[in-house]
C-alpha cells in the first residue's frame, strides 16, 4: 500500500522509516514523501499512476497549508483519503477540516503504535475499501434535537393543574429521564429550589404569583452567578409584564391557557440553546484554566532559559545574546550555554520539533539532558549522541530535536562542534564577510539510536575563530517567517543584515534582525518559533 506523507519537518521521513522499518521491508507498506503542499502536488501530478490510495498531510506548514491542499485534493477527486495530522485540541482546524471532507485525524505528538494499527486496519481494506472511507462529519441539527436536555426544567406556578398536565404530556420523556422537571407554586419556593439544586438549567414561571410573583424571582435570579434559560406564562394580551420579563432575562413568553404542543416546542427550543451556553460556558472555563496551564509552563520554561549573559571566568574574551520568541505561548526552541572544565565555554541553539505542551516538555528533558551529558563528556559528538541515546528511549511520542552545541575555547578562539540536523549558523568576520559553517548532515537527536554502533551518525568538526568574529546561530522559524500573503522571509536579507554585525554590538544585531523580521511579517500570525544566539570571539587584549 502506497502512502504520502505530506510534511514541513524533515525529519518526519527519518522517524517513519525507522518506525515502519519491518513493514517497509516487507513490501507492506510503501511511503513517499513530501516536505511541503506544493511538493505533495508537483509528485501526484507528475506520477498519476503512482498509486498513492492514502495521504497523511500536516496541517500547519509553511506556504499552502494542509487545509488548502485538503481541499484542492478533494475537489479534483473526492474519493481520495485524506488523513490529517495536527495538535491534540485544536479545534478550530478540526472543523476546517471536516468541512473539506478529511477522512480522519492523526494527534501530534503521533502514537505511531496506534498509527501503525490504523494503517494495517486500511490495508485489510484495500485501495478500493479505502477510497470508499467516509468523510468525517459534524453533529446535524437533526441529531442534537434527539440529544436529552442538559438541566432540569423548574415549573412555577401557584395553579396544581399545571403541575398535573406537564406530568401527563411529558410522561415518556420524564420516564426516559430525557426530561426532568421540579415544581415550585411560588417565587420564594423556586427561589429556594434554585440555591439547593445546582442542576436547574431552565425556568418556567409563572407572572402573577403569591409571596414572590414572576418578575421578582427573574431579578433574583439574574444576580446568581448562574446558566439559566427562562420562559414566562402571562395572560394573553398582557404586554407590559412580558416585556419587563424579557428586560429581566426571560427568553421567551407562553400565553394562558397553555397549548402543550407550543410548550412542548418552546422546551425543546429554550434546551437546545441552554445547551449552546452550557457548553459555551465549559469552553470558555476550559480555555481560561489552559491558558492558566499554559503561563505555569510558559513561567517554567522560561526559568530553563539564561536571561543573564555576562560571562565570569573568561577574562572578557566572549561577548553573547539570544533571544527566543515563541509562536504560542510556550516553545519548542531553546538556547543555553555554561561553563565547562577549562574554562571553556558549552552552548547550544536547539529546536523539538511540534509545538505546545509536549514540544516545551521535550525541550525541558532536551537542556537538561544536554547540561548534565556536556559535564561528565568533553566531546561534542559524543554528547551529542549520548543525548539522542537517552531521547530515544522509550520515546513513543516521536519527538526529535535538531541542535548545534559546540565548545569554545575562550582564549584560543578554537571552536569544536557537533550539527545534530540543525540549520549551520553564520560566521561573520571583522570585515563584514560572512559564511556558513559547513553542515556535516547529522540526524536530529531522537530519531535514531546509534550508540552501539561503531561508526557514529554524528560528526565533530574543529575550527579557528578569529578575533572580532561572530558566530550567528537561528532555528528555522527565522527563514520560515510569513507576512501576509504567506511569503517568506528571504534569506538575502538576513544575510545583508548580518555583513553589518562589525559595526554593531552582538545584542544590537539580534534586535535588528527581529525588527527587520517584525516589519516583514506586518503582524501575521507565525506558525513557528524563532530563535536567536550571537557569540562574539573577542580575542586576547594584546592581538
Amino acid at each position: 500500500m502506497k502512502i504520502m506523507v505530506v510534511d514541513d519537518e524533515r525529519a518526519t521521513e527519518s522517524l517513519f522509516t525507522q518506525r515502519f522499518r519491518e513493514e517497509i521491508k516487507s513490501g507492506t507498506l510503501d511511503f513517499t514523501f513530501a516536505f511541503s503542499a506544493e511538493e505533495a502536488l508537483q509528485i501526484l501530478k507528475r506520477d498519476s499512476d503512482a498509486e498513492i490510495v492514502l495521504i497523511l498531510s500536516d496541517i500547519n506548514m509553511p506556504g499552502m497549508s494542509g487545509l488548502q491542499l485538503l481541499k484542492e485534493l478533494k475537489e479534483e477527486n473526492p474519493k481520495r483519503a485524506v488523513m490529517m495530522v495536527t495538535a491534540y485540541g485544536d479545534e478550530d482546524n478540526y472543523k476546517k477540516a471536516i468541512a473539506y471532507k478529511a477522512n480522519g485525524f492523526i494527534n501530534k505528538p503521533i502514537d505511531f503504535q496506534d498509527l501503525k494499527s490504523k494503517l494495517l486496519d486500511c490495508l485489510k481494506l484495500g485501495a478500493e475499501g479505502i477510497q470508499a472511507l467516509p468523510p468525517l462529519e459534524e453533529t446535524t441539527e437533526e441529531e442534537k434535537a434527539e440529544l436529552p436536555i442538559t438541566g432540569k426544567i423548574l415549573v412555577v406556578d401557584d395553579e396544581p393543574a399545571l403541575e398535573a398536565l406537564i406530568r401527563q404530556k411529558f410522561k415518556k420523556q420524564i420516564k426516559n429521564k430525557e426530561m426532568q422537571f421540579v415544581f415550585a407554586s411560588n417565587g420564594v419556593e423556586a427561589l429556594e429550589a434554585i440555591k439547593k439544586d445546582e442542576e436547574i438549567g431552565i425556568i418556567l414561571t409563572d407572572i402573577n404569583m403569591p409571596e414572590m410573583d414572576g418578575l421578582t424571582l427573574l431579578s433574583e435570579v439574574k444576580n446568581l452567578n448562574r446558566i439559566f434559560r427562562s420562559v414566562v406564562i402571562s395572560a394573553y394580551g398582557d404586554m407590559e409584564n412580558i416585556r419587563t420579563a424579557m428586560n429581566l432575562g426571560a427568553s421567551d413568553f407562553l400565553t394562558k391557557p397553555i397549548d402543550l404542543t407550543d410548550l412542548e416546542t418552546t422546551l425543546n427550543k429554550i434546551a437546545d440553546q441552554f445547551r449552546c451556553l452550557k457548553k459555551g460556558a465549559q469552553a470558555q472555563h476550559q480555555i481560561i484554566e489552559y491558558h492558566k496551564e499554559l503561563e505555569i509552563a510558559s513561567n517554567i520554561q522560561k526559568s530553563f532559559i539564561p536571561k543573564e549573559f555576562g560571562i565570569e571566568n573568561h577574562e572578557n574574551h566572549i561577548e553573547l545574546y539570544a533571544e527566543m520568541h515563541p509562536a504560542k505561548e510556550i516553545s519548542g526552541d531553546f538556547y543555553d550555554f555554561f561553563p565547562l572544565k577549562g574554562n571553556q565555554l558549552g552552548f547550544i541553539c536547539a529546536d523539538v520539533s511540534g509545538k505546545g505542551v509536549p514540544a516545551a516538555l521535550f525541550m525541558v528533558m532536551s537542556r537538561t539532558l544536554v547540561r548534565s551529558t556536556a559535564l561528565a563528556n568533553p566531546s561534542p559528538k559524543e554528547c551529542m549522541r549520548e543525548v539522542s541515546h537517552y531521547l530515544c528511549y522509550n520515546n513513543e511520542s516521536a519527538m526529535f530535536v535538531t541542535a548545534f552545541y559546540g565548545i569554545l575555547d575562550p582564549k584560543t578562539g578554537v571552536l569544536r562542534y557537533c550539527d545534530a540536523g540543525h540549520l549551520p549558523p553564520y560566521i561573520i568576520s571583522e570585515d563584514g564577510t560572512i559564511k556558513k559553517i559547513p553542515k556535516d548532515g547529522g540526524i536530529a537527536l531522537g530519531v535514531i539510536d546509534d550508540f552501539d554502533n561503531e561508526k557514529s551518525l554524528y560528526e565533530e568538526r574543529t575550527i579557528t575563530l578569529k578575533k572580532g568574529d561572530t558566530l550567528f546561530m537561528y532555528t528555522d522559524g527565522v527563514t520560515e517567517a510569513m507576512n501576509r500573503q504567506s511569503d517568506q522571509y528571504p534569506k538575502e536579507n538576513l544575510e545583508q543584515l548580518l555583513r553589518t554585525a562589525p559595526h554593531k554590538s552582538v545584542e544590537a544585531l539580534i534586535q535588528h534582525v527581529k525588527d527587520d523580521i517584525e516589519t516583514f511579517a506586518k503582524g501575521a500570525n507565525q506558525y513557528d518559533d524563532i530563535t536567536l544566539f550571537a557569540i562574539r570571539y573577542l580575542g586576547e587584549e594584546n592581538e
